[in-house]
């Protein structure tokens, strides 16, 4: 086998692409759950969850991909999306609004990020830093 190839992968079907997909599924579930009820809260939850584990899966293998790359990045615009459509509308009547603030400014730099990566690298990415991750986590909390 070359060295270039890796037994854990075959094409783009790899273990961390199969979490990150059931992320885009979850999230599109959660438009059909109940805002706040347990199975919202699980499926979110497992969503996180998905969110943290597949890159790290996905370095510790050694089968880190391009497609990879840009499922992650379209995971994360699904869940975001969804989160904006199905709860967004509840945290704006209780939550005080420069956390709307904190929100819209780690929204306009990860999307000012895509931009950034579609301008330089002529493809659609995420830059992926500790940075970025952190500003995620800290969105999944609120």
């Amino acid at each position: 086998m070359p060295d270039t190839e890796n037994k854990y992968m075959t094409n783009n079907l790899n273990l961390p692409n199969a979490i990150t997909s059931l992320r885009i599924v979850g999230a599109v579930a959660m438009l059909f759950l109940k805002p706040f009820s347990v199975w919202f809260y699980v499926t979110f939850i497992l969503c996180g969850i998905s969110d943290a584990l597949d890159g790290v899966i996905a370095r510790a293998m050694k089968c880190c991909t391009d497609f990879g790359t840009k499922l992650d990045s379209v995971a994360d615009l699904t869940f975001y999306s969804v989160m904006l459509l199905r709860v967004l509308p509840f945290l704006w009547t209780h939550l005080p609004k420069y956390v709307f603030i904190y929100a819209g400014a780690v929204i306009a730099v990860r999307l000012l990020c895509y931009v950034y990566v579609g301008v330089k690298y002529h493809k659609f990415a995420s830059i992926h830093t500790y940075a970025n991750k952190l500003t995620s986590f800290s969105l999944f909390i609120i």
